[in-house]
């Protein structure tokens, strides 16, 4: 496979991923009267880790890169929700 094949199917998988999340998401809020869209960096760091599973699936299984980049991007988001959660509404298994 050329890397122009591989980057085409890559992309692809990337994309359909994500849409996958985020129309799963939006129809979960199809009947919340406050229709929340996801907060800006939730949906870039799933948009970055659907990357990195496209990478794991079409190039690399085993490339621990990827699996630390989609540890990372989690971890980001989790000290971002910590930061803006007051300490009273924190879930309990934190």
């Amino acid at each position: 496979m050329t890397q122009s094949e591989s980057f085409h199917l890559q992309s692809n998988l990337s994309s359909v991923l994500y849409n996958v999340i985020i129309t799963h998401y939006q129809s979960l809020q199809k009947d919340n009267p406050n229709k929340e869209n996801l907060p800006a960096f939730v949906s870039e760091a799933l948009h970055l880790i659907a990357q990195d599973v496209s990478k794991i699936v079409n190039v690399n299984t085993y490339d621990k890169n990827l699996w630390e980049n989609i540890e990372l991007n989690s971890r980001l988001v989790k000290e971002i929700l910590q930061k803006s959660i007051p300490t009273t509404r924190k879930p309990a298994n934190d």
